[in-house]
């Protein structure tokens, strides 16, 4: 393959390894690249209706990777995932 062959489509989507629910509506990301984050979805979960369901504590903290790493997902709430494109540009808190 030769340069010619190469497309380019922009920015390569961030993926996840894992994912844990931390206190309140926080979880802990670990990416691909090895770092793990922290971050609050408080805010994001306001934003729409969609997370209504995750208020509840029990529901909340069986978030799970998604399929390919690409966005995180609860099992009881199939239309409340986050992506990885979101995810990664919510700012992590200490």
């Amino acid at each position: 393959m030769n340069r010619e062959d190469i497309i380019s489509v922009g920015e390569r989507i961030p993926r996840l390894l894992a994912v844990h629910a931390a206190e309140g509506r926080r979880v802990v990301l670990t990416w691909e690249d090895g770092s793990v984050v922290t971050v609050d979805l408080a805010d994001h979960f306001s934003s729409s209706k969609l997370f209504d369901i995750l208020k509840s504590d029990f529901l909340f903290k069986k978030v799970a990777l998604g399929e390919w790493g690409l966005d995180i997902v609860w099992p009881n709430a199939p239309h409340a995932a986050v992506p990885t494109t979101v995810l990664c540009r919510i700012p992590p808190v200490g």
